[in-house]
């Protein structure tokens, strides 16, 4: 079944999102698309005014001489540095050329989004590194000139430009960081304010790392994701070399890769969206007649927290246009290890629950519950930590990494645990204590499983309100 309110193709493979820019009015989504027809990737496109309803449109990008289209980014060069405007503005793509014996950087450049014509002098930047990658590309205020970071192996590399021709090579990140696996991938690199004052900001720099061999080689480890995850780091950036401030913190999986912003957003607003998928088993899930899906978006900022900086990241507004009728229950008590049904579960719904853990135990939530299958979504009092475990999350033969639990560090806020539980057909994302801890999971139980249950073990739990929102369809359009 497809997703009710999630981003997916109309149609065959998909994964990273690629290119995505604001433009005249329109958020537009562009995306690593191998359709059946297609030998090597292509980027596919949709736009939408509300990043909830998206209208797809015919692919921008398709392979040529040159490669493969792989990920990339777009940028609005307002002032026709590159050229390819008669001295107005438009949109470039910036992405990568991928053939067996190279990667390399080309361009793409549109007047309207919509109709794109490759640069006769691609590539524009090519080397001899076999993993040379995923350029994102932004203009540098400071500097006045635009600044590419690019994923080259085992670091992230910086390259900066006059016009997105040329480049010139800036500095090396990331080697000698500890996030498991062997490659960057996906990088994004921008500034945001703390806790919402403008005089005070910091860098912050995404990245996706991949075990390239056998995921047998590697451990969970306690970030829970193992080696198929996004990463942030937050620190300073002056044009050239970023400096950071912070150890590799985890974005939110298992299900969350290669998750980048959108450019030019109105407002200086930094809204991310990812791939809801894990290269252990990606060509492998249960989802007949497409192939992946994206992340909800949603917007982040940076938050002072006793732990320091970090990012904290809660869906878009625009989604409640979705809320359809809602059950509320509470405020209620459970003894240790009870379990209480509520009313008003479904495929596509959307939970609101605050409680108050008792110290020594566990609690939370079953969700998509019924037949001995459940998601559970839990907070470990003497862990200080949320989690997720979709060992008995229904169908999961089709690989060994998948029926697991999964941990982030979280500290309770006066005692309280807030979360907001967005499931789909497919899918559950759990945001806790206003976006501190996040988890985004793909589930497949059977399709009648829709009970929510609410649980404690070994301690209990006050549940102060938890209210369910039905949810309606997302629209999405085919092109006339």
């Amino acid at each position: 079944m497809r997703p009710h309110y999630h981003f997916t193709p109309p149609r065959d493979w998909m994964n990273d999102p690629n290119g995505l820019v604001f433009y005249r009015g329109q958020w537009h989504l562009f995306y690593q698309w191998q359709p059946a027809e297609a030998s090597g990737k292509w980027w596919g496109h949709a736009v939408s005014g509300d990043l909830v309803n998206w209208r797809h449109l015919p692919a921008a990008l398709c392979e040529d001489e040159h490669g493969a289209i792989w990920s990339g980014s777009v940028v609005v060069d307002e002032r026709d540095s590159s050229g390819f405007f008669n001295g107005g503005e438009g949109l470039v793509a910036i992405f990568t050329h991928q053939k067996a014996e190279y990667q390399a950087q080309s361009l793409a450049f549109s007047s309207d989004g919509l109709a794109w014509t490759k640069f006769e002098g691609n590539p524009v930047l090519r080397s001899e590194n076999p993993n040379f990658r995923d350029p994102k590309v932004f203009w540098h205020e400071q500097t006045q000139r635009w600044t590419m970071v690019l994923a080259t192996g085992d670091c992230l590399s910086f390259f900066t430009s006059p016009n997105l021709r040329e480049w010139t090579p800036a500095s090396t990140f990331g080697t000698d960081t500890d996030a498991p696996g062997d490659v960057w991938e996906c990088p994004d690199l921008f500034p945001l304010a703390i806790d919402g004052d403008a005089n005070r900001k910091k860098w912050v720099l995404l990245a996706s790392r991949l075990g390239l061999d056998n995921f047998e080689d590697y451990e969970d480890g306690e970030r829970g994701f193992g080696v198929c995850a996004t990463y942030y780091f937050v620190g300073d950036f002056d044009g050239s070399t970023f400096i950071s401030e912070s150890d590799p913190l985890p974005l939110g999986g298992p299900d969350d890769y290669a998750s980048v912003s959108w450019s030019n957003a109105p407002g200086g607003r930094r809204i991310l969206i990812g791939w809801m998928n894990h290269w252990g088993y990606a060509e492998l899930i249960p989802t007949p007649g497409y192939q992946g899906a994206l992340t909800l978006p949603r917007e982040v900022a940076l938050r002072t927290l006793p732990e320091g900086v970090r990012l904290v990241q809660n869906p878009l507004r625009a989604l409640e246009t979705l809320r359809d009728a809602a059950s509320s229950s509470g405020p209620l008590f459970l003894q240790s290890d009870e379990i209480v049904p509520v009313n008003g579960g479904s495929e596509h719904c959307e939970v609101l629950c605050e409680m108050e853990p008792e110290a020594g135990g566990a609690s939370g939530l079953l969700v998509r519950a019924g037949d001995e299958e459940a998601t559970i979504i839990g907070y470990d009092t003497e862990a200080q930590c949320l989690f997720l475990d979709r060992s008995q999350a229904g169908d999961s033969d089709f690989s060994d990494h998948f029926a697991r639990r999964y941990e982030v560090p979280l500290r309770l806020q006066r005692g309280l645990l807030r979360l907001r539980v967005l499931i789909d057909s497919t899918s559950v994302e759990v945001f806790a204590n206003g976006g501190q801890a996040r988890f985004c999971a793909l589930i497949f139980p059977a399709p009648g499983n829709c009970g929510i249950e609410i649980f404690s073990e070994d301690a209990g739990c006050r549940v102060r309100s938890l209210t369910i929102y039905q949810l309606k369809a997302a629209r999405f359009d085919n092109p006339s």
